[in-house]
């Protein structure tokens, strides 16, 4: 029997693998079946370690949203150099594509959307970076990821 070596990361490093893993699950498992547990076995680290990173449950699950949203708004953020109408149908055609070939984490996001969590409905809603001519829409919630959550009603 190979006993396989773990690489040590930083902390960063560590927090953003964490994070992949979850927003890897949610290509077939809805949010609330992500656990500490599953991610923690995946990582090969404690359950403590997640708690570290991001404080309970419903943290960790506001990383792994705000991650996959900003994911699916910059795959599908519309392409100023085109003319509107242009625009418009490559931005549907890009948002078309990332459901289909991320229908899952989609529904993981509409779902956390509709939730009933007012946190984890705004970070589904919020846009990933604002445009230049809105007002920035950051709340405080989205710098402490810990303090509420999605996945919690």
């Amino acid at each position: 029997m190979v006993e396989e070596r773990r690489t040590r990361l930083t902390p960063d490093e560590r927090r953003a693998q964490l994070v992949a893993l979850g927003v890897a699950a949610l290509a077939h498992s809805p949010l609330e079946d992500v656990t500490m547990e599953l991610l923690s076995e995946q990582a090969g680290v404690s359950r403590a370690l997640l708690f570290h990173y991001f404080g309970s449950k419903q943290g960790m699950h506001h990383a792994i949203v705000l991650t996959a949203r900003d994911s699916m708004l910059r795959a599908t953020e519309p392409r100023p150099e085109l003319a509107p109408l242009d625009r418009l149908r490559d931005t549907l055609d890009r948002v078309v594509g990332f459901v289909r070939e991320h229908p899952a984490t989609f529904y993981s996001l509409v779902r956390g959307a509709a939730s009933g969590s007012p946190r984890c409905a705004s970070s589904s809603r919020r846009r990933a970076t604002p445009r230049p001519s809105a007002p920035s829409r950051s709340s405080s919630s989205s710098a402490n990821p810990t303090a509420g959550g999605c996945g919690s009603r």
